[in-house]
């Protein structure tokens, strides 16, 4: 099981948004990152659109 960050402890549960993606300007494109952060592991992840809102690459930040 995992442990709980202490950042966290008390807390009933985490608040979570969510945001509307706005491209970006006409030619360019956008890289949107997520990233969690544990005591011992890490993930990014990566997502890359021009602004049409086309997917162009995705996936784990490696």
């Amino acid at each position: 099981m995992a442990r709980t960050p202490e950042v966290l402890k008390g807390r009933s549960h985490i608040e979570r948004k969510n945001y509307e993606w706005i491209p970006p300007q006409k030619h360019w494109l956008k890289l949107n990152v997520d990233a969690v952060l544990g005591s011992c592991k890490a993930f990014v992840a990566t997502v890359l659109r021009h602004e049409e809102g086309s997917l162009l690459q995705y996936g784990p930040l490696t």
